[in-house]
C-alpha cells in the first residue's frame, strides 16, 4: 500500500513541476512562431516571443554534440547506434566564422599551391544552439557547414532548462572561450502548451502530492472496543 502512496507523491510532484515550467515558459509566448532572421539574433539582447521560426542560417554540423543510447560509457559508437538528441550550433551568413570560411576558400581557389599556408577559420562564438531529435542513428548525423533549406521552428527553453556541465564541456571543445550561459537553446518542434493545461497540472499536482503525503502519514484508525 505504501508504494501506491509514494507513487501518488511522485506523480503529483512531477505534474506540479511540469505545470510550473510550462506556466513560466508561456509568460512570453505567442501562439504562432515569430519569424526572425538569424543575423538579428546575433546582434544580442533578444527579448521577443520564445516561440520562433529562425530564417537564413547555416548549421555547424561539425560542432554538434549528441546523446547516444549505449549500455556503458566504454561501448563503441557505430553507425547504427541510436541517437536520442543532438545540439547543433547555427550561425548567419553574416557571422564572422562564415565570412572567414568564404575568404579561406576564395584564397585557396586563387592560389591553390599556397593552401597549406592559409590560416584555417576558427569558430569563436555563436548565439543559438538547436536541440533536436530529428536524427535516429549516429550514421544519420550530417557533417560540414550547411545552409538551412527552411526555417527551424521551436521554443527558446532557457527559462526552464540549461545545458548540463558535460554538454557545456563538449560544446566548448569546438568553440573555446564561448560563454555558453548566454547561448539561446531552441528546442526544435516544440510548440506552446495551453495556459489552462499548465495551471491544471500545477494545481492538480500540488493537490495530489499533498493528499498522498497526508495518506502516507495518516495513522490507521483503531477499532472500537466494547465494554462488557
Amino acid at each position: 500500500m505504501w508504494q501506491i502512496k509514494l507513487g501518488g507523491i511522485v506523480v503529483g510532484v512531477f505534474l506540479a513541476i511540469w505545470g510550473f515550467k510550462e506556466k513560466k515558459l508561456n509568460e512570453n509566448m505567442t501562439k504562432a512562431p515569430r519569424a526572425i532572421e538569424m543575423a538579428e539574433l546575433e546582434k544580442g539582447g533578444y527579448s521577443g516571443s520564445n516561440h520562433v521560426a529562425i530564417r537564413d542560417f547555416l548549421y555547424l554540423y561539425d560542432a554538434l554534440i549528441y546523446e547516444a543510447q549505449v549500455e556503458s560509457a566504454n561501448d563503441e559508437v557505430s553507425r547504427d547506434t541510436m541517437v536520442t538528441e543532438a545540439y547543433i550550433p547555427i550561425v548567419s551568413s553574416e557571422s564572422k566564422f562564415v565570412v572567414d570560411v568564404e575568404k579561406y576558400f576564395a584564397a585557396a581557389e586563387k592560389d591553390p599551391d599556397n593552401i597549406e599556408n592559409l590560416p584555417l577559420p576558427k569558430l569563436e562564438n555563436y548565439t543559438v544552439v538547436v536541440k533536436t531529435k530529428r536524427f535516429e542513428r549516429f550514421g544519420d548525423l550530417p557533417q560540414g557547414l550547411q545552409a538551412a533549406e527552411s526555417p527551424v521552428k521551436g521554443i527558446f527553453i532557457n527559462k526552464i532548462s540549461s545545458l548540463n556541465p558535460e554538454e557545456k564541456k563538449l560544446l566548448a571543445e569546438g568553440c573555446p572561450g564561448i560563454d555558453l550561459d548566454s547561448v539561446l537553446i531552441l528546442e526544435e518542434g516544440r510548440s506552446p502548451s495551453s495556459s489552462g493545461a499548465a495551471w491544471a497540472a500545477l494545481v492538480g499536482g500540488v493537490v495530489i502530492a499533498l493528499l498522498s503525503l497526508w495518506w502516507l502519514f495518516k495513522r490507521p484508525s483503531q477499532p472500537a472496543s466494547s465494554i462488557s
